[in-house]
């Protein structure tokens, strides 16, 4: 997140509508899976993903939240799950 700006999600419906109709949200407290290197290649830094450290490939994990968000530079719609 960018110094000394806020977020703030964007109403569900009008992330959908500019998302697309083929964007499919987890629900909440559904299983997913986190897929590390994914993360890593998105990531604005440098990680580290060397099988020394034994990060696994992808991870079970359970949605707690899911914020639906937009870049405020571009408009790029974008999820944090």
């Amino acid at each position: 997140m960018k110094e000394g700006v806020v977020e703030k999600s964007l109403d569900p419906q009008l992330w959908h509508a500019c998302a697309g109709s083929m964007v499919k949200m987890p629900q909440l407290k559904s299983k997913v899976f986190y897929f590390s290197q994914g993360h890593a290649e998105h990531a604005q830094t440098n990680i580290d993903l060397t099988p020394s450290l034994r990060i696994p490939p992808l991870i079970l994990c359970t949605v707690a939240s899911v914020n639906f968000m937009a870049d405020l530079e571009t408009d790029e719609v974008f999820a944090k799950i």
